[in-house]
């Protein structure tokens, strides 16, 4: 006896049904999302576009630098670090967080405030995703911070000159330092 309210599905039903329930799975997976490079196409071939989204986010990040500092998202670019291969996927995914908290798709185009509140979010989501919004905050901070990127060697944010022209010991020490020193009990210097 056969049960009449069995269903019996063809091989190309449970094909298409498995299919379905996959793509619905990873499409919110950010590192199916990665690597299916499942994002905007104006991520993947708009590199002004990345450079206006990706300095944005420097300047939420590192107080106090101006947005017009040359270079100042060139590390995410660098071939040294492998962020490079997910900077337009981290751009893409700063606009999108911006459009959904915000209702301005544009992440560039958002107050600070507004900016900090996206990034805070992308701090708190899956694994990948947190792993992704900490490597660019660290690299971020290291290529501002250390003058990764300066032609001359100096950051002006932290007030550091570079190496090349030091300033004069007299500048920065006290013209006697002896008369900071204690009286010596002995003439040889030892106190016993």
């Amino acid at each position: 006896m056969s049960n009449p309210a069995a269903v019996h599905w063809s091989r190309r039903d449970v094909l298409r049904n498995a299919g379905i329930c996959l793509a619905t799975t990873l499409t919110g997976c950010a590192p199916a999302r990665i690597l299916l490079r499942d994002y905007p196409t104006a991520f993947k071939n708009n590199a002004e576009l990345n450079d206006r989204v990706l300095r944005a986010f420097v300047t939420t990040i590192v107080p106090g630098v101006s947005i017009d500092t040359p270079d100042l998202a060139q590390v995410f670019r660098d071939d040294f670090f492998p962020f490079k291969k997910y900077h337009s996927f981290f751009a893409s995914d700063l606009c999108n967080r911006a459009g959904k908290l915000c209702h301005e798709p544009g992440f560039d185009r958002l107050p600070l405030v507004e900016r900090t509140r996206v990034v805070q979010h992308g701090l708190q989501s899956d694994g990948v995703t947190q792993r992704l919004y900490r490597g660019a905050i660290v690299l971020a901070q290291a290529a501002t911070y250390g003058g990764m990127y300066s032609k001359t060697g100096d950051v002006p944010l932290i007030d550091f000159q570079g190496f090349r022209d030091q300033p004069d010991t007299s500048e920065y020490t006290h013209a006697d330092p002896r008369q900071f020193l204690a009286m010596s009990v002995t003439a040889s210097g030892n106190p016993a």
